[in-house]
């Protein structure tokens, strides 16, 4: 609760970087926080998956409560002799794996998402990447997604990437719901 963070920086070449900001691999509550132009760098993506949120990543449940995600990035540069197709990249805010509930005048403003010749497919969502492992929800009400985007430099093949404000994929069990929320130009 009540915890800033900003200009953080999760990434490197061959690795899998997770959160720039915080990265939650159990249980978690975030509070009256602000998430802001913190980054998630991979260079030379090469069959890697689940990985991104520039602001936090989510390997379990997580609720989000009253904070603010603006400017958050994350890029990932393809490897040229890439054998293998990398997936579930991007959440320029928030990345995650389980269950997200996203509540109570939560900002997401100006998040971006760069996949620049990186073989990938099931990715983007310039402010949320929500993937589907399990039974999952996705619950998001009383929030603002604006201007946050996903760009793709160069011409490898994409399959499956989009959402400007939310990409949320894999199977049909995740489902997603959206209460009093305002949209407005998020670009794909």
């Amino acid at each position: 609760s009540n915890c800033t963070f900003t200009a953080n920086t999760a990434g490197s070449k061959f690795n899998y970087p997770r959160g720039g900001g915080l990265r939650v691999d159990h249980y978690g509550t975030i509070t009256d926080c602000e998430f802001t132009e913190n980054r998630c760098v991979l260079e030379f993506a090469n069959g890697q998956s689940s990985i991104g949120g520039g602001g936090v990543f989510g390997n379990y449940d997580l609720t989000i409560s009253n904070t603010s995600f603006t400017g958050n990035l994350v890029e990932f540069t393809g490897d040229p002799n890439a054998s293998s197709d990398s997936y579930a990249v991007g959440g320029g805010a928030i990345s995650c794996r389980s269950r997200l509930a996203i509540e109570n005048e939560c900002v997401f403003d100006g998040n971006r998402v760069v996949l620049s010749n990186v073989p990938t497919q099931r990715s983007g969502g310039g402010a949320i990447l929500c993937r589907d492992d399990s039974s999952d929800y996705l619950n998001i009400s009383q929030s603002s997604f604006s201007n946050n985007e996903v760009i793709l430099e160069g011409d490898r093949a994409y399959s499956a990437v989009g959402g400007g404000a939310i990409h949320r994929y894999f199977g049909n069990s995740l489902s997603l719901q959206m209460t009093d929320c305002t949209l407005t130009g998020n670009r794909f």
